[in-house]
């Protein structure tokens, strides 16, 4: 069976406990190419200004100067949302179930 796949095989898993970290959580979704490269890097500079460490629930604030990506397909509600703001309202809900890690692998379209 072995012959049948090129490596690597199986990707390296990502703990529940890691993903239930806000910043964590984007920096894997990153990883994985969910998250646009603009929002990224504004969620990145947030993350390392310390200033929303005390108030989380401004940390999306830190988009506000990025443009929401052209051509997403979705509701209209989602597609005026900035990419990460939508995923991680998707998928905090489920976090205590574990199905958070079911984004690993997963296609931006996947969620439309």
């Amino acid at each position: 069976m072995e012959a049948s796949f090129e490596p690597p095989i199986f990707s390296p898993s990502v703990s529940s406990r890691t993903l239930r970290n806000r910043f964590e959580f984007f920096r894997i979704a990153n990883e994985a190419g969910l998250i646009p490269a603009a929002e990224w890097e504004a969620l990145l500079a947030a993350h390392e200004s310390g200033i929303y460490e005390t108030k989380p629930e401004k940390f999306f604030d830190c988009l506000s100067d990025v443009p929401v990506t052209e051509g997403r397909r979705g509701s209209k509600v989602d597609v005026k949302l900035h990419y990460s703001r939508e995923v991680r309202n998707h998928f905090e809900p489920r976090q205590e179930r574990g199905e958070l890690q079911s984004i690993i692998g997963r296609s931006p379209t996947d969620f439309s």
